[in-house]
């Protein structure tokens, strides 16, 4: 829930910090490391077209499929690079949702 750094901003003590490491305890634990997180939004675009004509119009999937295999492969060259960590396992990259528009 990220209560600790939620306090931190409320209080005024964020003012002028434009990054930081945050590492909350759990269940009363140190926290001695911590996994990143990215959240980013990925857009494709297309053009409608009737079943019998559709070249005639674009497909967005073709393109966010290119983009789901390349974080496929990207998660898997990380893991070669940086191993298996103590705490966290492996480095992963998940898409989370999609959403039609």
């Amino acid at each position: 829930m990220m209560n600790g750094v939620k306090h931190f901003i409320r209080q005024g003590w964020a003012n002028g910090v434009s990054a930081a490491i945050i590492c909350e305890p759990v269940d009363n634990q140190l926290c001695i490391t911590q996994k990143g997180a990215l959240r980013a939004e990925l857009v494709t675009v297309g053009k409608m077209s009737h079943g019998a004509m559709p070249l005639a119009g674009l497909n967005p999937i073709p393109p966010m499929i290119s983009m789901l295999e390349r974080m496929r492969l990207l998660e898997e060259e990380e893991i070669e690079r940086l191993g298996k960590d103590a705490f966290w396992d492996t480095p992963a990259l998940h898409p989370l949702c999609f959403r039609h528009l």
